[in-house]
């Protein structure tokens, strides 16, 4: 099986084109944060190395 970047995207056969869209992909790309934000939610700690800018 061949991996396929563009299906491994949260927003991927979402067609943005309702609220209800909409709202589902906000709530798709949130949700996987959730266990990183700190105690009292002030910031999102997430693992592993990556970009600063």
């Amino acid at each position: 099986m061949t991996y396929d970047p563009a299906t491994a995207n949260p927003l991927y056969g979402n067609p943005l084109k309702t609220r209800d869209d909409v709202e589902k992909g906000l709530r798709d790309l949130f949700n996987p944060l959730l266990p990183y934000f700190s105690e009292g939610a002030a910031r999102v700690r997430l693992d592993g190395g990556a970009a600063h800018f």
